[in-house]
């Protein structure tokens, strides 16, 4: 026989090992083409690739599932993502698991028997519920916890292997079929397992529609018992016994919203919630999220329907935040309405806000009431050297008028359609420095005048301006503007430096505007002027002399002709 070699790069083959390579690439073919088919079996079978999506898709549609009795706007903690435990590989446990674990068909157990030599095997609970023991029988476990089951399988074990510790570990969870109905997004069955409850049910079920009741959902179990679910308390409170765990052949039915009662006012979710029979005053609070810190339990205002239609009023009086969150005697009806007022004093700032020359300004904390001037100054550090105490100012906040009607008015009118009262008290408004306290500074600071020292309130603004080293000269003269300031001279001089009185100034109406007090003065009364004074120069009042020359002559005329009527009279 002749043989071929065959070539293939630097290696050379025989023809008969090239057979043998062959056989080995199909062997190899047909295991890839059977762990495909096993991935896409996977993939669709429940628990896999597909399982895992349909999961992640509950889980979306239960978080935006609109389940919950709040206002519109807020939101639930709690409620995204939904627990999808059972579309993992592996079970998520919320801990250890304990003999108390009932065994149920699928069940994968690990039996140990610790002799000499050791042996170990892993094994299934039939559909039967019974275990399957090499070489000795079946030992019947459904129903019994893990622990009975220990001792029932060490009991046939050791009719073969004496002398030998026996030790049964679970290793694996079983799953089971679970329904899911009512007020879901895909009603039907999911595939549980027993470290899911029932609200990983309802997410795998792709979560709870609008209006659903998750305070009322019912679970059928497969021995003709029901047990309840309050959904949505445990959303809100962690309490794990209101979200049961599934068990084989559940069926959890999620009912329409029933009657609501209804929280305002200091609570962290203000709005309905759903109500069930005995609820107590103390459990809405839990249900809205706590009271908040401002809240006032004092007076509790609660209000009944009498008959449907007609509503009666009543106060409840608590103690404490303690007493009212522990208020578990109070017993609630459908419809009732509860406010929980506020504190308005709770926490309330206490500040007052200093300005200008001080040496460290800002805001600092007050006795509202109780804390003077003198000790807001000092904290902040005294004042500057260029602090101008003439000027210094109190404004309180608290005394600003937010609205004057009166002074409203007179702004939509002209000064001529103002009665000789109203255009003064328009003149004044004007004027006014709104919240302005009277306060001596110079008085209190530099002469010890202690009732100046003015008790602050919340709020209150002091202003200290700097100094002023000038005097303004406005109005009528030639250059208006400020004027450095010299304590020797008068108004008059003051008036020369600023270009000398127009051909328009009213020079008889002169008038000294005083820095500290805003006083207006005659310019004959005025003395020396100080720092920060204002020199008020008026304009010439119009004069028609031709109008005075008419009115004149319409006079002097009337007489002549009453002279000349009551002449003929007499003669």
């Amino acid at each position: 026989m002749r043989w071929t070699m065959f070539r293939f790069g630097p290696f050379h083959i025989h023809p008969e090992g090239a057979s043998r390579v062959a056989l080995l690439c199909f062997v190899l073919a047909l295991s890839l083409l059977a762990t495909a088919a096993s991935a896409q079996d996977n993939v669709l079978a429940p628990g896999g690739a597909a399982d895992a999506i349909l999961g992640a898709r509950g889980a979306t549609g239960a978080a935006l599932g609109g389940n919950v009795p709040v206002p519109p706007g807020t939101t639930i903690p709690g409620t995204n993502p939904f627990s999808t435990s059972s579309t993992t590989a592996f079970d998520a446990l919320e801990g250890a698991v304990d003999g108390g674990y009932t065994l149920g068909p699928g069940d994968r157990l690990g039996i140990y028997l610790w002799g000499d030599p050791p042996i170990s095997f892993d094994t299934r609970v039939t559909l039967e519920g019974k275990v399957v023991l090499p070489q000795v029988g079946e030992a019947d476990v459904l129903g019994k916890d893990l622990a009975a089951a220990e001792v029932e399988i060490s009991k046939m074990l050791a009719r073969r292997y004496r002398n030998q510790r026996v030790t049964v570990a679970l290793l694996q969870l079983r799953r089971f079929q679970v329904h899911v109905t009512g007020q879901v997004e895909l009603p039907g069955g999911v595939l549980a397992s027993a470290a899911d409850r029932v609200l990983d049910a309802i997410a795998l079920a792709g979560g709870s529609l609008d209006g659903a009741g998750l305070r009322r959902v019912l679970i059928k179990g497969a021995d003709g018992l029901e047990r309840r679910a309050d959904i949505f308390r445990y959303l809100r409170t962690g309490e794990i016994e209101s979200n049961p765990p599934l068990r084989d052949g559940d069926i959890v039915v999620v009912p329409y919203r029933g009657p609501q009662v209804f929280l305002y006012g200091a609570v962290s979710e203000p709005g309905g919630y759903e109500f069930l029979e005995n609820d107590t005053l103390a459990d809405l609070v839990q249900l809205a999220g706590g009271m908040t810190e401002d809240a006032d339990p004092d007076s509790v205002e609660v209000t009944r329907f009498v008959d449907g239609i007609r509503t009666e009023r009543f106060y409840l009086s608590f103690q404490g935040r303690e007493e009212l969150e522990s208020a578990h005697d109070f017993i609630l009806r459908a419809g009732d309405q509860v406010q929980i007022r506020r504190n308005l004093n709770w926490h309330r700032r206490q500040i007052v806000e200093v300005r200008g020359e001080v040496k460290f300004p800002g805001t600092f904390p007050i006795v509202d009431g109780e804390t003077r001037l003198s000790e807001v100054i000092e904290r902040a550090g005294g004042f500057t050297d260029l602090a101008f105490l003439q000027e210094a100012t109190v404004i309180r906040r608290r005394a600003i008028r937010l609205d004057d009607r009166e002074y409203e008015r007179l702004q939509k009118m002209s000064s001529s359609e103002m009665t000789e009262d109203e255009y003064d008290y328009y003149k004044m408004k004007s004027r006014e420095q709104k919240g302005l306290m009277v306060v001596d500074f110079v008085g209190l600071f530099l002469q010890g005048k202690m009732d100046q020292d003015l008790i602050l309130r919340s709020d209150d603004i002091i202003e200290v301006p700097a100094k002023k080293d000038f005097v303004s000269v406005l109005g009528e003269v030639a250059a208006p503007g400020n004027v450095y300031y010299r304590p020797a001279l008068g108004i008059d001089a003051y008036v020369g430096l600023a270009g000398g009185f127009s051909s328009n100034a009213d020079k008889g109406k002169v008038r000294v505007i005083r820095v500290a007090t805003g006083e207006w003065v005659e310019k004959d009364k005025a003395g020396l002027l100080e720092a920060g004074d204002t020199i008020w120069v008026p304009e010439k009042p119009e004069r028609d002399y031709w109008g005075y020359f008419r009115e004149t002559l319409g006079v002097v005329t009337q007489l002549l002709t009453v002279y000349l009527i009551v002449d003929r009279a007499t003669n």
